[in-house]
């Protein structure tokens, strides 16, 4: 997890590609601004599945905003050990990703047994919160887009200004994902809690 972690801080976070199919740009500016509009400023907080709630409002987004979501998905259950199973965590991601017209691949790296692993565990509240918790994460990645490749390189490169940043995002203060990225980008610097 914690080498897959790295790919996603040099080829997503840092660059614009993609984690899930590498040679991609998906984690660009331009598809955090759709997902801003056509999640975050969309959001369905009735009753239904998180889901099957996700897939209308993502109906009019392109297939590259499709294919981010999944990652995001991706990431949102990294933390994750007894809550998810690894088999339900690559079912959802591919099932996210199939949205986009294509299906992924059966040998990608991030989705193995021991990658969806998992390394904590982050309860019910997250998990019921999922929607909250990726409002957090669009939010903040359009933030971190918004910067040049060198003031993200640099971000990303100090435990604590990353976190410091992290923390100051919108609708932050009761996230779990505020504690849990910093753990997985900086595992060496953040105790494993979320």
């Amino acid at each position: 997890l914690y080498e897959t972690m790295d790919r996603l801080r040099s080829d997503c976070l840092i660059g614009d590609g993609s984690l899930l199919s590498p040679g991609r740009s998906l984690w660009t500016a331009e598809h955090f601004a759709e997902l801003q509009r056509t999640y975050v400023q969309n959001l369905d907080e009735g009753e239904g599945k998180f889901f099957e709630k996700l897939k209308v409002q993502l109906s009019d987004a392109t297939a590259d905003s499709h294919c981010l979501m999944a990652e995001l998905i991706w990431l949102l259950y990294a933390f994750q050990r007894r809550d998810v199973s690894p088999p339900t965590k690559n079912l959802k991601v591919r099932d996210v990703w199939s949205w986009s017209g294509k299906e992924l691949p059966d040998d990608v790296p991030a989705l193995t047994n021991p990658v969806l692993h998992g390394v904590g565990r982050a309860g019910q509240g997250y998990s019921n919160n999922k929607w909250r918790e990726l409002v957090l994460l669009i939010t903040a990645m359009q933030d971190l887009k918004a910067k040049t490749e060198d003031e993200r390189r640099r971000l990303l490169a100090d435990s604590t200004a990353f976190a410091e940043w992290f923390d100051k995002q919108v609708n932050g203060e009761n996230r779990q994902l505020r504690h849990i990225l910093p753990f997985l980008l900086f595992p060496d610097s953040f105790e494993r809690i979320s």
